[in-house]
């Protein structure tokens, strides 16, 4: 049962969310994680290859995300956060995030009809409002954006979306959050041009209806461009390591890397990684 869409994405990553809360040793709880991720997100798991992998790697950038959304906030002043392409996420409602945060959750409205169905009648810890967007539609981007900058401070957070769509579309979506008055930090995933090309050979024929395509080679140059400087950034294979989602390299491939210069190092810390932007003056 390949992913039609891109919205099954949101299944599969809730299903991998529920998984890593089940863990003695869980990086999050997510109570709300396999209600969401439903049939469809069991399914999807079943036949995607390497799942445990799957759920290692988005564990980790959940976890991530969390650390760094907060660190964000409570040094900048963030006042709302907009959550692009928010899918099956419950942020706003299972972490410590200041009472007096505005949190919209922007997506398809019928992602966002069944994600409220399934929280029925959780309360979340901050402001809570839903926005519909496709985000595929310029106009809808601008018309989500428009409505959300209403602060002075406001940071907007990407997980597990830009991977999906081409560069002027990514393009796009930074200038236009940069000509906002208030959308002052972004909190996004990033892969680069290996990494990408290996999640396509390990995801094969799953993906049908939603393609990888996102993956400068020099993230940091091409963000620079778009009027967003790069802060912060945690790689991938260095939070698996430090949080204990690592997998066995094998004695050879760490005394290969171990030896590699110093650049091939670095190639292999950028593979992928959580980034924090501000936007440039």
């Amino acid at each position: 049962m390949p992913i039609q869409d891109i919205t099954d994405t949101a299944f599969l990553t809730a299903f991998a969310r529920a998984k890593e809360s089940e863990r003695s040793d869980a990086l999050f709880k997510d109570p709300f994680a396999e209600s969401m991720a439903g049939d469809r997100g069991a399914t999807l798991a079943a036949e995607s290859p390497n799942f445990q992998t799957m759920v290692a790697s988005i564990g980790c950038r959940t976890h991530v995300f969390d650390e760094l959304l907060l660190k964000v906030i409570e040094r900048n002043g963030v006042q709302l956060v907009l959550n692009l392409a928010a899918g099956l996420d419950a942020r706003p409602f299972r972490m410590k995030l200041p009472s007096s945060l505005s949190w919209l959750d922007a997506d398809l409205e019928s992602v966002l009809d069944y994600k409220s169905h399934c929280l029925g009648n959780a309360q979340p810890v901050c402001g809570y409002e839903q926005v519909p967007v496709d985000l595929r539609d310029s106009e809808d981007v601008r018309a989500v954006l428009e409505h959300a900058d209403c602060t002075d401070v406001a940071l907007v957070l990407t997980e597990g979306l830009l991977v999906y769509l081409n560069e002027p579309t990514v393009a796009f979506m930074a200038a236009s959050m940069r000509a906002t008055h208030s959308m002052n930090w972004w909190v996004t995933d990033i892969a680069g041009p290996r990494a990408l090309a290996m999640m396509t050979s390990s995801w094969g024929k799953l993906l049908q209806g939603a393609q990888f395509q996102f993956a400068p080679a020099d993230p940091t140059g091409f963000f620079n461009r778009c009027g967003w400087r790069e802060t912060e950034f945690r790689s991938s294979q260095e939070e698996a390591q430090r949080l204990g989602r690592a997998p066995d390299q094998g004695f050879a491939s760490k005394m290969a890397l171990r030896v590699a210069p110093a650049s091939v190092k670095e190639e292999i810390r950028r593979l992928s990684g959580v980034a924090v932007l501000a936007r440039t003056e």
